[in-house]
């Protein structure tokens, strides 16, 4: 559709209990149109990683 998306990560909190971590983060996300206008929100995230042979994502999902 030519849509550019840009999102940068703000404020992450992270939280390690052995092979387990989440991290919450706040994401800027900016959509912007082939006309050059462009749609900005705020969105806040939770990610959740197992480690097994490094760090996976195993789940994510948007905090209200």
């Amino acid at each position: 559709f030519g849509v550019a998306t840009e999102v940068a990560s703000a404020e992450p909190q992270e939280t390690i209990s052995g092979d387990n971590a989440t991290i919450v983060a706040y994401l800027k996300v900016t959509v912007r149109e082939p006309t050059g206008q462009a749609s900005r929100s705020v969105q806040h995230w939770q990610f959740s990683f197992v480690h097994e042979g490094g760090w996976r994502l195993c789940g994510a999902h948007r905090l209200d």
